[in-house]
């Protein structure tokens, strides 16, 4: 179920998506639209079960207030996050919480078995939870390590995945499933994630580091995705050579392997809770929130984000450490400039899957996506 939603539809949900609850007397003034046109887009909406009615509360002047909220059983998506030997699979609700998560070991297969496999793994995830229905997944979303060569077509993969170099993926992927399919720099998969993170702050300009097998950046400025010339905004990974020390996943899988007679195939692979205070682990994190800081200073006096938010296939215990090291670097206590917010991503190791399953979301509802008037 694709929604072929109005302009003025997609801009009345996403404002309820950002203020989630909000009465449609606050609607008003933030969408510029008639309280007439208000009344019959929102009755739209909740007929089409992608909005619903909460619970009644007292408003000014012992006015009663019914606030409007996204019905998170109205559809659901699919995200898959690519790595080398590793695939994430996420499964959101409409409201783009989490329902379902995995992950599994992965080779480079060719781009048709990837596909099968792929599916193989979500259709057992969707069997597993009865209250799925197929005719409300809005589509798939993969987020792939690598840049655009052709906008939202095919990328230039990572060496690991190279038999994917110039495919088209989405179009793989929608033969094998059914589904529509949608393909994104893992990256920028991530920064959806933080776009679309319940808040009540509503951050609309938000820089995402992706610390994955490599490393690159997603970029959201005014609530909307930045790609840049090309599709490519963000790709920071350039400044950190491959012959030497990186602050990436594959970095960190060298240092830790060389130090033990176990070898880890993937990030998945580490019980993290006994290896996170080993010496050669916290040398790793002091030395990638220096490596990082210099990014992280350019987006604070280029762009100015509101958040600056670090992510990727690493549990929370070892990004906090890397952001509470880094905050330091970036905001110096002797200037004036207010200081950045500097973060861990609160998705969690997977959250470029949930990135990848919210771009079905983010391509058939947001305004930000051409739409027809209404």
């Amino acid at each position: 179920m694709v929604p072929n939603l109005s302009l003025n539809q997609k801009s009345v949900l996403d404002l309820i998506r950002r203020h989630n609850p909000i009465s449609r007397v606050e609607l008003a003034p933030l969408s510029g639209l008639s309280s007439g046109a208000l009344v019959r887009i929102s009755r739209e909406l909740i007929l089409r079960d992608l909005v619903e009615i909460g619970e009644t509360v007292g408003g000014n002047r012992g006015q009663p207030r019914q606030p409007l909220l996204i019905n998170p059983r109205g559809a659901f998506s699919i995200g898959a996050a690519f790595y080398p030997k590793q695939l994430d699979i996420a499964i959101t609700n409409f409201a783009g919480v989490p329902i379902a998560q995995e992950s599994h070991a992965f080779d480079d297969l060719d781009p048709a078995g990837t596909a099968k496999l792929a599916w193989r793994f979500i259709r057992r995830m969707i069997k597993a939870r009865k209250s799925l229905n197929m005719e409300k997944c809005l589509g798939i979303g993969l987020a792939v390590p690598g840049y655009l060569t052709s906008h939202q077509a095919s990328l230039r993969t990572v060496e690991e995945l190279k038999s994917w170099r110039d495919v088209d993926m989405s179009a793989i992927f929608e033969v094998e499933t059914g589904l529509p399919t949608w393909v994104e720099n893992i990256a920028s998969a991530g920064a959806l994630t933080e776009l679309y993170r319940p808040t009540k702050s509503d951050p609309r300009h938000i820089v995402f580091l992706h610390i994955g097998y490599g490393v690159g950046a997603g970029i959201i400025i005014s609530g909307e995705l930045y790609r840049g010339r090309g599709g490519n905004a963000g790709e920071v990974g350039v400044f950190f050579p491959g012959d030497g020390p990186r602050p990436s996943g594959l970095d960190f899988l060298n240092m830790l392997n060389a130090s033990r007679a176990e070898r880890y195939a993937t990030l998945s692979d580490i019980d993290f809770e006994s290896v996170s205070r080993e010496a050669a682990v916290q040398d790793w994190i002091i030395r990638v929130a220096h490596q990082i800081s210099d990014l992280a200073k350019t987006a604070k006096y280029w762009l100015a984000p509101d958040e600056f938010v670090v992510g990727g296939p690493f549990p929370n215990e070892i990004l906090d450490q890397v952001t509470d090291r880094l905050r330091p670097h970036v905001n110096l206590p002797d200037e004036e400039m207010p200081a950045m917010k500097i973060r861990t991503s609160k998705a969690g190791p997977r959250t470029t899957a949930i990135g990848a399953a919210l771009l079905p979301i983010h391509y058939t509802c947001s305004p930000a996506i051409s739409g027809i008037g209404d």
